[in-house]
This record gives C-alpha cells, sequence and structure tokens, in this order.
C-alpha cells in the first residue's frame, strides 16, 4: 500500500499550536522563577513538636516523660491532670528542651483513683496528651483531719489569735491560741470541750478529733476597801458624833459603795454613798447617834458594793457611852457662840460650826474658850471635837506649821494640855476627830481652851488658813 504525506496546511497546524505551548510554559517558568528572585529562597521550616513517652505515679504525685520531638526548642510553660476534660491538679513550669531532649515533670495529684488525662503545654500553645489510669495503689492516702472550734464567751468581752470559727486541721496538731479581752473585760479562764482548762492567756492543744476551746471573759468589776476609819467613838449618852472612812476603788470599773455603819445588834445606823474610779480614794462622813445606855459597843463599817449587790469590805470599831456628865454648853455651836469666847478670827460659821479663816503673812495665835465645872469624884475626862486643818499655798506655811492644842486651866495655871494636832498638809478642809481622856487632880471651876497657833514666812504672798472645830464635848466621868 502506498502511504500518503502529511498534509502541508495541517503541519502548519500543528507548528503553530506546539509553539503557543512553549510560549505557555516559557511564560510560566519566568514568572515563578520572577516571584522566587523578588522574594528569595524561602528557608526551610521548624516546629515544636512533643511526645509523651511515659506516665507514672509515684506517692501523690503523677510524673510524665515528655520529649521534643521537632526540630525547635521547645518551653513547657504547664502540666495539667484533666478530669472529662476539667483539671483536677496543676503545675506551672518553666522548663526548656532541645530538639530530641526529654524530661520528667511532676505534678501533685491528690485525687481519687480513675481514668484521667495528663496534658503538656508549651509557651506558644503545642500540646501533648496522654492518657493516665490512677489505681488506688498508685495514690497517697489522705491524711486524717480534725476540727476545732474557737469560740468567744460572752461575744462582746473579747477575741482571740486565730479568731473565733471552725478550723480543720492535721489529727494530732498542736494548736496555739491567744484571748484578748476588750477593753472594759477581763480574761478569766479556758474552757476544752466545756470543761475549766487553764487560766493562761495563751494555750496550746493537740487536736485529735472534735475539739472545743473557749475563752471566758469576765467584765471588770469595781472593788471597794477601807483604808482607815474612826476605830473609836466616845461620847455622852444619844448624842451625835462624826464618824469618817477612808474608801479606795482597788477594782477595774468605776462605780458607787455605799458605806455603811451598823451597830452591835446589826441595825443600821446611818449610811453615805460615794461614786469612785479605779484607784480613786474618798471620804465618806456621816453623824453617828449614840446609844441612850451608857457601856461599850461594837459597831462596824461596810463598804457595800452596788454594783455586785455585795459587801467588799467590813471593818469593826468600838462605841463609848460614858456614864458621865457632859461639861461643854453649845458644843455643836447650834446656839451660835453663846458660852464660847471666841477669839479673831475665829466666828461661827452658818453651818453651825467654829471656824478661824485668816489671810496672813504674819504668825497668829487664836483661841477658843469657855467655863466649865468639874464635878467632885470625876474619874476621868474625856474631850473629843471634830476639826479640820488646811493652808494654801503650802510653800508659806511649813507643814505642821498649824497646830491646835486644847488646855484646862485653873486659876491661871496649866493643868492639862492635850497632845498637839499638826497640819498634815491639806489644801482643802477635811474634817477629822480627835479623842483623849485623861485624869486631872482638880475640881471645881476651870477654863477649857483650844488655841489655833500658824507659823506664816513672812515673805511671798500672803497665805490662807483655815480651821474648823465642830462637836466639841468635855465628858466627865464618874464610878456608877
Amino acid at each position: 500500500m502506498a502511504r500518503k504525506g502529511v498534509s502541508p496546511v495541517l503541519a502548519s497546524l500543528l507548528l503553530v499550536a506546539i509553539a503557543a505551548a512553549a510560549a505557555v510554559i516559557t511564560y510560566i517558568w519566568v514568572s515563578s522563577y520572577l516571584g522566587s528572585a523578588g522574594r528569595g529562597v524561602e528557608a526551610p521550616q521548624f516546629r515544636e513538636l512533643l511526645k509523651v513517652e511515659g506516665v507514672r505515679a509515684e506517692g501523690g504525685s503523677v510524673v510524665v516523660t515528655v520529649r521534643n520531638i521537632g526540630n525547635a526548642k521547645a518551653t513547657l510553660r504547664a502540666a495539667y491532670v484533666m478530669k472529662e476534660g476539667v483539671a483536677v491538679a496543676s503545675e506551672t513550669l518553666n522548663v526548656e528542651l532541645e530538639p530530641g531532649q526529654a524530661v520528667d515533670v511532676k505534678v501533685s495529684a491528690q485525687v481519687p483513683p480513675g481514668s484521667y488525662t495528663v496534658k503538656i503545654v508549651t509557651a506558644t500553645g503545642v500540646e501533648a496528651i496522654a492518657p493516665l489510669p490512677l489505681s488506688g495503689a498508685a495514690q497517697q492516702p489522705a491524711q486524717p483531719e480534725a476540727t476545732l472550734t474557737v469560740s468567744v464567751e460572752p461575744p462582746e468581752g473579747g477575741t482571740t489569735d486565730p479568731p473565733p470559727g471552725e478550723y480543720r486541721v492535721a489529727a494530732g496538731s498542736a494548736v496555739t491560741v491567744r484571748a484578748e479581752p476588750n477593753p472594759g473585760y477581763a480574761f478569766s479562764k479556758w474552757l476544752l470541750n466545756g470543761s475549766d482548762y487553764s487560766t493562761s492567756q495563751e494555750v496550746t492543744v493537740t487536736v485529735r478529733g472534735p475539739t472545743s476551746l473557749t475563752a471566758v471573759f469576765s467584765k471588770l468589776q469595781p472593788r471597794f476597801t477601807i483604808t482607815s476609819w474612826n476605830q473609836t467613838i466616845t461620847g455622852p449618852a444619844g448624842s451625835k458624833q462624826r464618824f469618817v472612812a477612808e474608801i479606795e476603788n482597788v477594782g477595774g470599773a468605776n462605780d458607787t459603795v455605799e458605806v455603811k455603819v451598823l451597830d452591835n445588834t446589826g441595825a443600821r445606823v446611818n449610811s453615805t454613798q460615794i461614786t469612785l474610779q479605779p484607784g480613786q480614794q474618798g471620804t465618806a462622813e456621816m453623824l453617828l447617834t449614840l446609844p441612850s445606855t451608857a457601856g461599850t459597843y461594837t459597831w462596824t463599817v461596810e463598804a457595800f458594793n452596788t454594783a455586785t449587790g455585795s459587801v467588799d469590805d467590813r471593818k469593826s470599831f468600838t462605841v463609848t457611852v460614858l456614864r458621865a456628865i457632859e461639861l461643854v454648853r453649845n458644843g455643836d455651836f447650834s446656839e451660835g457662840s453663846r458660852y464660847w469666847t471666841l477669839e479673831d478670827p475665829w466666828r461661827v460659821d452658818p453651818q453651825q460650826y467654829a471656824r478661824a479663816q485668816n489671810r496672813t503673812n504674819r504668825d497668829f495665835a487664836a483661841s477658843i474658850y469657855q467655863d466649865v465645872e468639874i464635878p467632885a469624884g470625876t474619874t476621868s475626862l474625856t474631850l473629843s471635837f471634830s476639826y479640820y486643818l488646811a493652808a494654801d499655798p503650802p510653800g508659806q506655811v511649813e507643814k505642821g506649821g498649824l497646830t491646835l492644842k486644847a488646855f484646862l486651866l485653873s486659876g491661871g495655871n496649866v493643868v492639862w494640855e492635850s497632845n498637839p494636832i499638826q497640819w498634815d498638809g491639806s489644801r482643802t478642809p477635811v474634817w477629822r476627830q480627835f479623842t483623849q481622856t485623861f485624869t486631872v487632880s482638880v475640881t471645881g471651876r476651870v477654863t477649857l481652851k483650844i488655841t489655833l497657833t500658824a507659823d506664816v514666812k513672812e515673805v511671798g504672798s500672803p497665805a490662807t488658813i483655815d480651821a474648823g472645830l465642830d462637836n466639841v464635848s468635855l465628858v466627865a466621868s464618874a464610878p456608877p
């Protein structure tokens, strides 16, 4: 068979098609080359890639072995133990892993047995996850706990360190607690499980089971004591005698004390009230009416605490009712200066007592006196009176520079003189009691004289002198 050749027309078309295809391929290659030349050659890609090679439980922790199988350094940031997508334990990390390097990561995981997942996360968010089955033998047993309840009684009394509340601690733990009272209260004691335990403010208790520890506080109360009082009172039957007692509040709160005087039968003779701050002293003054029958009696003065309703202190003193004749007339000055001669500056005060007031920078002496009759057969005489001595400023009058002294004069001669009563430095009047019993060998008319002597500095401002006398009594005693 004879072969036929390709038509010239068809050959021309094929050449055109081949040229066009070659042009397209050349364009794509050139475009690609120019694009690559414009960007430069792309560097090889480096990346992090982690692999968890092992997981094991050690005591109360989970240990994860993780390896960097990528070609870039990895920084581990966190490790998690997950249960159903929720983290039940975690550990913050800062571990760098070079490519190919492995490390053990430990996570504290006090969790019950079960199926868990561990997850390791890098700083760039790359994760590695592996299953973690935990059996009971792999976990550290939970340490037994006990409850300590701390409270205060009453609630407003104070607080504790640590504060009142309920605390769970490891069984067998020693816990130290300190009590701190609030103002107006004092710490009293600790109650351990309801029973008295300690009176120390700080205690340590061992908590082995449910334990209650209560700090008990008590409200501060006043407490009054009698520091001085008239230990003897002497006078005629039915006479009124001044009684003075000094009271001190030695407690922790201010309040009122009622000072009561009770006779030998327990009946109240008189009483008065004073209010004192802690550490403060006060004076209780009252008039006591002596019994109508001569004799010697034992009376009592009490400091009754109105805050607690109890007697804080009690003292006894002797009351002597004389079988005698009162020689002094108008001893209480209720009739003014009748029967008395008063030398200046003595005068009868509107409050019915003799008073000497003088402002001077010179020494002086002034007396008050009256004539009395000492009956025959007198065995003893008892002189008593209430008095006060005061001066201001103290520097102008030396301590002891004011003196009261009593005399009996017969025919102008001194037949008796009393013990001197000297100023104790008081700047304000404080009534006190003077009593002295003595004997004399004379009877008949004598003069009772009480003299105030003042020693005053002549330089400087004048001194103010103030003295008082009341209930002057001179009793002649004789056998029944």
